[in-house]
């Protein structure tokens, strides 16, 4: 990973507080920072772990371990950092850092959108939390394309919008709602970690409150020619489906990127397979991005490992899914 690739900027202030780039950092906490990194999801599940590591662990002993800024991160994930991604630049709770720093985030998804989104493109973005991956999307169709990125949360669009300002997005239009399968409004679990608020209880972190946001079909929002609508809703991809029939049926709509969580549509009250078998019937073609992993899956390889219990509720894939044949002709 060359220094260019991972680079903290700042925290929250106009003066940079962290270790220059990672490269620059001790071998010793490099390595820390992966093993911390790839435990996270786990302190994230289990809070109480954090509080017994902290208060087992001598203070003396973490400095030696870690630099107290990135200490000072994972204790406080409402403290605000920049950082650069490859080519962005991002602002963002300081827990997302820990993402950002020991790999790259989402690499097969990244890829293949740099690769099949078109110069001038349009594109939705439903559910863009702080606005990665709308960065990304918007560099690859450049000026002459435009995004519509969805995200009801007020917070999350606080780190969108400046997101996109740091980064020239120009071309993504935010807008304030939910993406549904009725336009009006609907209640909304804002969760303990920002990256997972949704329509129903996460199962990986608890709900801390209820909010209204309103909601809007996508058919009434947007309309074809669209060449990938991207969608990552926390369990409720089906119903964004749902409300999205009429631009499903287009055949200029070639692309999406669904999100597949098993245990997010399980909470939702689906069973895991028929996300993927809606958008079959559709008249898609389904490829498995497994970024945990790193590696390209099958549906029924995924089926499979869940039901032996070999994927935890914390996996989760993208259904990379292209129109490639026909739409099935209703008997």
């Amino acid at each position: 990973m060359s220094a260019s690739d991972r680079e903290v900027v700042n925290s929250g202030s106009s003066e940079p507080v962290v270790p220059t780039e990672m490269g620059r950092l001790p071998t010793r906490t490099k390595l820390m920072l992966r093993i911390l990194s790839a435990s996270d999801l786990l302190l994230r599940r289990f809070p109480v772990l954090t509080r017994v590591v902290n208060s087992r662990l001598s203070s003396r002993l973490r400095r030696l371990i870690v630099p107290d800024v990135v200490l000072a991160a994972r204790a406080d994930e409402s403290r605000t950092v920049s950082f650069r991604v490859k080519d962005v630049e991002l602002v963002a709770p300081a827990h997302y850092m820990w993402l950002y720093l020991h790999r790259d985030y989402e690499p097969l998804l990244v890829s293949w959108l740099k690769r099949r989104l078109p110069i001038g493109g349009s594109v939705v973005d439903v559910g863009a939390h702080i606005g990665y991956l709308s960065i990304v999307m918007s560099h690859a169709i450049g000026a002459s394309g435009h995004v519509t990125a969805l995200e009801p949360d007020a917070t999350n669009r606080s780190y969108l919008r400046e997101n996109l300002r740091r980064n020239g997005a120009t071309n993504v239009q935010v807008l304030e709602l939910a993406a549904s399968n009725q336009t009006g409004s609907r209640d909304f679990h804002l969760t303990a970690s920002s990256d997972s608020h949704g329509f129903y209880d996460h199962p990986l972190t608890p709900t801390v409150s209820l909010v209204s946001v309103p909601t809007a079909r996508l058919d009434e929002l947007v309309r074809p020619p669209i060449d990938l609508v991207k969608v990552d809703v926390e369990g409720a991809e089906l119903d964004v489906l749902d409300g999205m029939a009429a631009l499903l049926e287009s055949d200029d709509l070639r692309s999406l990127v669904v999100e597949w969580t098993p245990a997010c549509q399980i909470r939702a009250g689906h069973a895991i397979e028929e996300l993927p078998s809606r958008l079959r019937e559709l008249g898609y073609e389904l490829t498995v991005f497994d970024d945990i992993q790193g590696r390209v899956r099958s549906v029924a390889e995924v089926v499979t490992l869940w039901n032996a219990g070999r994927l935890d509720d914390g996996w989760y894939s993208n259904l990379v899914c292209e129109r490639t044949r026909p739409k099935p002709v209703p008997s």
